[in-house]
């Protein structure tokens, strides 16, 4: 939501019923997308991120040659925390929203979804 004037309507379920509530808006911190690499050929590629506590997205992008990528992202511990094969764009891969813990290392594993085939595609975060 842009900068405005907004209206809340807060009632009980019955009209006659007082409503005693609170209500709390924050604003919405930016969003900064940045490309962590563009795999070229190679069977898999791997990328450690370190959380800062907000949520996180990855993508795969079309580079190079098209491929049916697959994402895992794991903890440092080697724990699968989220995979997607083609949520996004076509055959490309997307972990959308992810809460990285402040300060804990990740590993963001990118392959193509016929394992041992070459990978091409731009890798992204966005958070």
């Amino acid at each position: 939501m842009g900068s405005g004037t907004y209206y809340v309507k807060v009632r009980s379920y019955n009209s006659t019923s007082p409503v005693y509530c609170g209500i709390y808006l924050t604003a919405a911190a930016s969003q900064t997308t940045t490309t962590l690499g563009y795999p070229n050929g190679g069977a898999s590629y791997d990328y450690y991120v370190t959380g800062d506590g907000r949520q996180t997205s990855f993508e795969t992008l079309p580079y190079g040659n098209t491929t049916d990528t697959v994402l895992e992202l794991y903890d440092l511990n080697g724990n699968l925390i989220a995979s997607d094969d083609d949520y996004g764009t076509g055959a490309y891969s997307l972990i959308s929203k992810v809460y990285l813990n402040n300060g804990q290392g990740y590993r963001l594993h990118v392959r193509n979804y016929s394992n041992g085939s070459p990978v091409y595609c731009q890798v992204t975060m966005t958070r």
